[in-house]
């Protein structure tokens, strides 16, 4: 066994692990003396050698204390030196042998520097997460993360969902501040707007909290709003209600009337959702007088717009109709192309209720071109889909078809199953209407397919955003 264990190194660690652990189990258990002896043998041999690995992993073996700024400088020395696999060895070393907690939380710091170098970026970030939690309160390992985050975003990976996770959880382990805060609930909004909703709400749940340890009211206001506005996305109302709720007192407390006009448009969209019509109106004109008074016109056309949706689900169209229209001019003094966008589908809409086909697709036309404009990709999908049933109302079957296509496509890239299983649905009405029966009951199995998943659906995206479509630029904080 003293044999097998010495040859163990002497061969560089080549010979079979079994046996070779085997060995040096039982030459620890039965010399230690001698082992340890070798152990230190080994060490210089290998330090002769320039082979720093096993040189650290003899040392190592023989208990001797290693500081984790050791392993650290070897594995940054062989990184810089283009010796990826030398950095990869030295980590193995470490893994192997018995390590104290900081020097093995550095060891895994390594794994990721190492995939890091290798360009293997979503590796990289991957094997930061199970090693941030565990860098608690501890600033100097924040410090180090963060050198690995921001690394990660200038090397392309900065709208990784991975990347973006590990800058919430560095926000999470920071002390609160002003500045700070402000880059959260930046960030926050751009994950809202790119319907990354598990990541927005987290963004937004970390800001609140800095927000009530700085005393920042207004801010926690907005946060409250924010998760109001996701949880509604989740189709979560009486969350979503709850949230909203608690932003309007927080607005009252502060005398803030443009926070309590955003959160009576929150309730007043969650009240339209459940149907309660009465509770939707006055929230709505609430608001709507409030952002007048402040001279708020995109809050107001909101608010005009809503009061429109309220009064087509009445079955009043003449008045939904007279709102629609306040809402659009006030958007087009703005150059508000989204809000314009927006307001034209609902006329399509209002036209499509009035059996006004060719006036509602003009409409829908509007709002295609504005979305394309601003890369607005779920606008252009609820507008073409408008546009489809238009033209299947007016007979025109292959337009209908081809703008059904189009917006099918756009809802399955932005994994809206709700959508994607009624616009299967409205193919299959297009095929039958072309009396093409076997294409028909093609796309009513997948419209009972995408149906069946909707529990395992990611949250649905209405046609009543106020953002586009932006790319999410990481800040660290």
């Amino acid at each position: 066994m003293r044999d097998l264990a010495q040859r163990g190194f002497l061969v560089d660690r080549r010979m079979h692990d079994v046996i070779r652990h085997a060995g040096l189990v039982h030459l620890m258990a039965e010399e230690p003396l001698r082992f340890r002896t070798l152990c230190a043998t080994m060490d210089r041999y290998y330090k002769d050698l320039g082979r720093a690995s096993e040189a650290l992993y003899a040392r190592l073996l023989a208990g001797s204390t290693t500081s984790p700024q050791e392993i650290r400088k070897l594995v940054e020395s062989s990184l810089q030196a283009g010796d990826v696999r030398g950095a990869d060895e030295i980590v193995a070393a470490a893994q192997d042998a018995p390590l104290s907690p900081d020097t093995r939380w550095l060891v895994e710091l390594a794994k990721s520097d190492i995939a890091l170098a290798s360009g293997a970026l979503e590796r990289a970030a991957s094997r930061l997460e199970p090693i941030l939690d565990a860098a608690e309160q501890n600033q100097d390992r924040i410090a180090l993360l963060e050198q690995r985050i921001a690394a990660l975003s200038q090397g392309g990976d900065a709208t990784s969902q991975t990347t973006i996770r590990l800058v919430l959880c560095l926000y999470r382990h920071r002390a609160p501040d002003a500045g700070q805060l402000d880059e959260l609930m930046t960030l926050a909004s751009n994950l809202q707007r790119q319907y990354l909703s598990d990541l927005a709400t987290d963004a937004y749940t970390t800001a609140r909290m800095w927000a009530q340890t700085l005393d920042n009211h207004q801010a926690e206001g907005r946060a409250l709003r924010g998760l109001g506005d996701l949880a509604r996305l989740r189709d979560d109302y009486p969350a979503a209600g709850h949230a909203y709720h608690q932003a309007r007192d927080l607005a009252t407390q502060l005398d803030d009337r443009w926070g309590l006009a955003a959160a009576l448009l929150g309730l007043g969209d969650v009240a339209l959702e459940r149907r309660d019509l009465p509770s939707s109106e006055r929230h709505y004109v609430r608001a709507r007088d409030l952002f007048k008074q402040i001279g708020a016109r995109r809050g107001q056309a909101s608010a005009l717009l809503g009061l429109g949706r309220v009064m087509q689900r009445r079955g009043d169209l003449v008045a939904a109709e007279t709102y629609y229209h306040d809402a659009l001019a006030l958007y087009k003094q703005l150059d508000d192309r989204l809000g314009q966008a927006t307001t034209l589908r609902s006329l399509g809409n209002l036209a499509l209720s009035r059996r006004d086909p060719p006036k509602a697709r003009d409409y829908y036309t509007w709002a295609l071109n504005w979305s394309r404009q601003i890369d607005d990709h779920s606008g252009e999908a609820y507008a073409l889909m408008g546009r489809a049933q238009a033209a299947m109302m007016n007979t025109n079957i292959r337009e209908a078809r081809v703008d059904a296509r189009d917006s099918l496509t756009l809802f399955i890239a932005m994994t809206n199953r709700d959508m994607e299983c009624e616009l299967y649905k409205l193919l299959a009405r297009i095929a039958e209407g072309e009396h093409h029966s076997h294409e028909a009951a093609s796309y009513l199995e997948q419209a009972n397919r995408v149906c069946a998943d909707e529990p395992k659906r990611t949250p649905r995206v209405h046609d009543t955003s106020t953002g586009g479509r932006l790319i999410v630029a990481v800040e660290l904080p």
